[in-house]
Order: structure tokens, then C-alpha cells, then sequence
């Protein structure tokens, strides 16, 4: 990264974004092509599309990477262009072939809905294997998405012993999503034996880093108490942040506390929460 480039970025993250627009213009002309995506990137923040995308565009010109991804994306929300999921699946393809590993997050999605090439959930997998090289271990989208399809059997066979290797590869990095999977495991015996108190911890964990779902589950092994001493104050202060953080499940759970079924799972009657019917 240039001087230049680097400057920039350091003033885009305080927010001083047109002093950035300046020194990035700065480093295109010095033959950083980077900062012609950069450029681009600043510029979908103040949703200026057309101008991202002819900035992408001389990135893409000069073989960046990331500014496939990047049309793809403008491709695939149809902004600045006319939304177009051929085009989107092509951009994200120039992006994988140079090993770009989010693109193969985009091409599995598209695969799985049908957008740009046929429905596939076979191809969906096999695009997030092919990706899973070369993933960023900070960011582990990749492990944690064949995880799941390893456990839920969506275009490969069920495989418990490997969807939990997976979730506890990510799990190393993702403190959220990944890291609550893992406690799942864990808590129903998933891929390994049943441990309580490893998967409370590990969702005691996603809760610190204040992934939704987990409050829900916490709730629930409380409120339940089925493998664990019932307690209901505990069980309603997980539920309470939860909603906090506009937890759909908590949100669905306390309309079917107050619908007087008693049960979080259960479908609401009459009495739903106006958050929940969202969902």
C-alpha cells in the first residue's frame, strides 16, 4: 500500500472522507490502481453508484481483484446499473479465479437461490469448498457456511463429525456466529459428546460479542432447566437483552410468554409482537 493510499484510508476511518477523496486521487495518478477501488468504495458510502462503478471499473482494468467483487456486488443490487445477475456471477468469477475468497461466498449464494445460473445447491457447496483455501481466518464465512451445510445435508451428505471440525476451526476467529454453532454442538451433541457447561460458556461467549441468537438459547436452557437447574430471573435477563438487541426469536418468545402458551417455540395465537411479525 502506498503512502498516499495509506494516509487515506486512515482518514476515511475518522471520517474525514473528502480529504481522503483528495489524497486517493493523489495515489491513482502516482499508479496505485488500489486506490481506484478505494475510491470506488468511498464513494458507495456516500451512495454515489455510477461513480463507484467507473472507478471499479479502471481498478478492474488493471486486474484488481476486489474490484470484481465489487462490480459483482453493484451488479447483483442493481445499483449505479441495471441489476443484472449474469453479470453479477461474472464479476465474482474474474474475483475467485484470482482467489478472492468472498466472491465464493456471493457465487455459493447465487448457486443456492438460482440468481444468474441454474439452482444448485451441489454447486452452492462446491463453490464454498473451492473457496475455503483462501479465506481470511479472521473472517471464516467459509468454514462456518460448510459447516452448516455438512450439518443440515444442503448439497452433500449429513456429516456431523465435519460440520463440527469446521464450526470449531471458525470458531476460532468468529466470536458470533461461528463461536454459537460450536456451543450448539456441544449443547444437542453434534459431531461430539454432550457438554453442558462447554456449551454455555461458548455461548456465554457470543453473547459478549452480542450475537442475538444466543441470548435466545440461553433463555431457553434456563427457562426450560432441562439440563440445568431452572432459573427463571436468569433465563429473563438473557431474554431481555436479547430483545435489546431486536433478537427476532426473543422477540417471537416473549409474544408466546404473553399469548400464555408457555412455550418459546411455540406459534404465537393472537398476541404477536409487532417485532417478531417483521420476521
Amino acid at each position: 500500500m502506498s503512502n498516499l493510499r495509506e494516509h487515506a484510508v486512515e482518514l476515511a476511518r475518522q471520517g474525514a472522507d473528502q480529504a481522503a477523496y483528495i489524497f486517493l486521487q493523489k495515489a491513482v495518478k502516482d499508479g496505485d490502481v488500489y486506490a481506484s477501488n478505494d475510491l470506488g468504495v468511498l464513494m458507495e458510502r456516500h451512495e454515489c453508484y455510477k461513480e463507484a462503478y467507473n472507478f471499479y471499473c479502471f481498478a478492474w482494468e488493471h486486474k484488481v481483484p476486489v474490484a470484481a467483487y465489487n462490480l459483482g456486488n453493484l451488479y447483483l443490487r442493481g445499483l449505479g446499473v441495471e441489476q443484472n445477475y449474469e453479470e453479477a456471477v461474472k464479476y465474482f468469477t474474474y474475483a475467485a479465479e484470482a482467489k478472492y475468497a468472498p466472491a465464493f461466498d456471493s457465487l455459493s449464494v447465487m448457486a443456492h437461490k438460482g440468481q444468474g445460473m441454474e439452482k444448485s445447491d451441489e454447486k452452492s457447496f462446491e463453490y464454498i469448498l473451492s473457496g475455503i483455501d483462501y479465506e481470511d481466518k479472521k473472517n471464516p464465512i467459509l468454514s462456518n457456511n460448510a459447516a452448516f451445510y455438512y450439518e443440515s445435508g444442503i448439497g452433500t451428505a449429513v456429516d456431523e463429525n465435519k460440520s463440527f471440525e469446521l464450526y470449531k476451526r471458525a470458531a476460532k476467529y468468529d466470536k458470533e456466529c461461528s463461536t454459537y454453532n460450536l456451543g450448539l454442538c456441544y449443547l444437542f451433541g453434534k459431531g461430539t459428546k454432550v457438554n453442558v457447561n462447554k456449551a454455555i460458556d461458548l455461548l456465554l461467549t457470543a453473547c459478549e460479542n452480542k450475537y442475538p441468537d444466543a441470548f435466545y438459547q440461553l433463555f431457553k436452557i434456563y427457562y426450560e432447566g432441562k439440563c440445568v437447574e431452572k432459573n427463571n430471573m436468569l433465563a429473563f435477563s438473557f431474554l431481555y437483552r436479547g430483545l435489546d438487541l431486536d433478537s427476532p426469536r426473543c422477540h417471537l418468545a416473549m409474544a408466546n410468554i404473553y399469548d400464555g402458551t408457555d412455550n418459546p417455540e411455540n406459534e404465537p395465537n393472537h398476541l404477536v409482537s409487532l417485532k417478531a411479525l417483521r420476521y
